[in-house]
């Protein structure tokens, strides 16, 4: 069976209409279903989900999305992929635990193989950390709080894989495992102040097969078409369990002009029609948006995805136009303004202006309604602060 085609241009289409890029969600959607539509939001900085959010149209004012994450917390934020903090539906949150739960397993062995790491120090720290957090504890109280012998160092191995000391290790695999919440903020849900306690309501975290099964229609759904590669990648998983898991959602592959492997999509698929110039609108997303987190090789010269791209969080703050990445952008607090960094060559007037009209817009939206944003600023600090500070 022939294989169907498509030009990287319907590809692209494919992304931006099923990240509601190139409309807005329709009015008054929850912003619980936008997030579970565009895959998750992962969080470099909590500035990042009110900010892709707003790049969608889906937010005007921090309002809702403060009431999903502090009152009603049908968003929630949890460990997921890639070691990485992700905000998603209350719901899917025990499917994206269970990837940190795989991750963690993985950096554990990689420790207990470079020091002395038994299942009574692990027991130990773990009895420790529970008995606290029956009430919500920051980090800070909990390093001052806890035994000597929880808090000893996992040397360098432990800081090169995200947790420098025993408490720190075992408070992820509680977080992970579902047994422990990252208490919400009371009032801005893009606070990154991170407590912990023992979840009050506690959702088991599936199995890796159950969470792959669930995840493969979820996730091609928003990123469609895709290598099989980015999607391995996006979960840590094998080839070949990748694929059995889309085979067994009935998806198939199709050729992308451009991409160099075959791409998968849903048994449903329809190719987009080619869209005229005035039809691509022109965004600026966050610091690892969905969109850029996955397809950013594909919309971009290798010259400008290295150059917004750094080591030590991923995919930059970007700005497109024609669904192409043309550079980036940063915030400017003193002067309350986004900066624009061009690095793509010939963009031409007119996708300079739509650019600039949507700087305009942002620059609005952070003024008003968030004033700071993390990582997103004209000068980032040389050792940021993550969400989860370090025990």
């Amino acid at each position: 069976m022939t294989s169907q085609r498509l030009t990287l241009e319907q590809a692209r289409a494919s992304w931006w209409q099923r990240q509601w890029l190139l409309t807005a969600p329709p009015a008054k959607t929850p912003l619980v279903d936008v997030v579970s539509a565009i895959g998750w939001i992962p969080l470099a900085s909590m500035a990042s989900a009110p900010l892709a959010l707003f790049a969608r149209g889906a937010l005007s004012e921090r309002a809702p999305f403060d009431e999903a994450v502090c009152k009603s917390h049908s968003l929630v934020v949890v460990p997921g992929p890639k070691s990485s903090t992700w905000l998603v539906a209350a719901q899917e949150a025990p499917v994206c635990r269970a990837f940190a739960v795989a991750d963690l397993a993985s950096r554990e062995a990689r420790i207990a193989a470079s020091v002395s790491l038994t299942a009574r120090d692990l027991d130990g720290a773990r009895d420790a950390l529970r008995g606290l957090l029956l009430e919500p504890h920051s980090a800070d109280e909990l390093r001052r709080k806890l035994p000597e012998a929880a808090l000893r160092p996992l040397g360098d191995v432990g800081k090169r894989n995200g947790v420098p000391t025993l408490a720190s290790l075992v408070l992820k695999q509680l977080w992970a495992n579902g047994e422990l919440w990252r208490v919400p903020p009371s009032a801005r849900g893009d606070d990154p102040t991170s407590r912990w306690q023992i979840d009050p309501n506690p959702r088991p975290t599936p199995s890796g097969a159950d969470a792959v099964g669930f995840v493969a229609a979820r996730w091609l759904g928003a990123f469609a078409p895709a290598p099989l590669k980015s999607f391995a990648v996006a979960f840590g998983l094998a080839t070949g369990r990748a694929k059995t898991a889309l085979e067994s959602i009935g998806a198939r592959e199709v050729i992308v002009e451009g991409i160099d492997e075959a791409c998968w999509v849903p048994a449903d698929f329809s190719p987009p029609s080619a869209l005229d110039a005035s039809e691509w609108p022109a965004r600026l997303l966050p610091v690892r948006d969905p969109l850029t987190d996955v397809h950013l090789p594909f919309m971009s010269t290798s010259t400008v995805a290295r150059a917004i791209t750094s080591r030590a969080h991923g995919v930059g703050a970007t700005m497109l136009a024609r669904a192409e990445v043309l550079g980036g952008w940063a915030y400017d607090e003193g002067g309350r303004k986004v900066h624009l960094r061009w690095i793509a060559t010939d963009v031409g007037t007119e996708r300079a202006r739509a650019i600039e009209g949507e700087a305009t817009k942002l620059t609005a939206f952070i003024a008003s309604e968030l004033g700071t944003v993390p990582l997103h600023t004209v000068v980032i600090p040389k050792a940021s602060v993550g969400l989860e500070l370090s025990l």
